[in-house]
């Protein structure tokens, strides 16, 4: 996030800089100045000008908070037929969830953020949901919503195949949220969440998609 702040920044230097070129190269005396000059200076100023509005619609998409998408207040009351249930459901998880292939599904071991036009976007590692990872805090509703909808406990979007689970039943996912409370509480240090200037772009040009843009399959 902060490199991205500095590359947004570092666009908006560099675009004002060339904007000051470019009105120095139009005033000057010169015609070659003004046309050649002019010219150079204005592209490079038309092109990191789009650099920042890439970059700041990308940022947007993939970090900035979904005002409106309410949480349901359902609270989970785990039974042992709900758990078992649960664990059924969570079988779609272990790939990407399981440190080890087993159900307990403690954080995956890979770097799961896509490869756009060749080029990594950054860093992402599928995470902890036993009671020892992020979700200890995060209310029964927060958890169904980030399953059903790809966003986090805060509204902001995840890159978590949310298509695949939009059609969840209230049963199913409450049966989740049982199955993964009654998990061992176990820590998994991974490496956070780090996504590049590839991945702004890509989010801002529709080649990367997140959880909430996901189609339902």
């Amino acid at each position: 996030m902060i490199l991205n702040l500095l590359g947004l920044a570092a666009a908006v230097f560099f675009a004002y800089a060339c904007f000051t070129l470019f009105l120095k190269a139009v005033r000057s005396p010169s015609w070659l100045a003004k046309i050649l000059g002019g010219l150079l200076a204005g592209a490079a100023t038309l092109l990191f000008a789009g650099l920042f509005v890439v970059g700041l619609f990308g940022m947007w998409q993939l970090e900035a908070p979904r005002s409106g998408r309410s949480v349901s207040d359902v609270k989970v009351e785990p039974t042992p037929e709900l758990i078992a249930r649960g664990q059924v459901v969570a079988q779609s998880c272990v790939g990407c969830h399981s440190f080890d292939g087993s159900p307990t599904l403690n954080g995956g071991q890979t770097n799961h953020a896509p490869v756009v036009w060749g080029l990594s976007t950054g860093v992402v590692y599928a995470p902890n949901l036993t009671p020892g990872g992020e979700l200890r805090r995060w209310s029964d509703g927060e958890i169904i919503r980030a399953v059903r909808e790809g966003l986090d406990d805060r509204g902001a979007p995840l890159l978590h195949p949310a298509g695949q689970y939009r059609g969840l039943s209230d049963e199913d996912a409450a049966a989740l949220v049982a199955y993964l409370r009654s998990q061992p509480e176990l820590r998994h240090d991974q490496p956070r969440r780090s996504l590049n200037p590839v991945a702004l772009a890509a989010a801002a040009l529709g080649w990367l998609r997140t959880g909430e843009q996901a189609p339902i399959q």
